[in-house]
């Protein structure tokens, strides 16, 4: 099944996650653009260290109302709703089924 994002299920509290799987969540529509928070679950420091960052650690982006965070480009920063058949907690961390 292809991924999909709906604008209005996001403005209304429906989960949705970058491709990577960093949830986001809605702030606010600023013209023809939308801002989020991205809770990152992990970043790179330097060539070959990778940290594990705190999921209280995020960053807020634009994203278009597509979902999409460059014009006309499918990447893995764009934005997805999040299936039920990977169930998080409050926090949004994976929870076991």
């Amino acid at each position: 099944m292809k991924n999909y994002f709906n604008l209005n299920e996001f403005k209304n509290g429906k989960k949705a996650t970058t491709k990577l799987g960093n949830p986001v969540k809605f702030i606010t529509m600023t013209g023809d653009k939308m801002l989020v928070k991205v809770y990152h679950r992990s970043r790179v420091i330097g060539f070959s260290e990778k940290v594990v960052a705190p999921m209280m650690e995020g960053s807020v982006e634009k994203y278009h109302t597509d979902g999409r965070k460059y014009r006309n480009t499918d990447t893995m920063y764009d934005l997805v709703m999040e299936t039920p058949s990977r169930p998080r907690d409050s926090n949004g961390r994976f929870t076991k089924a």
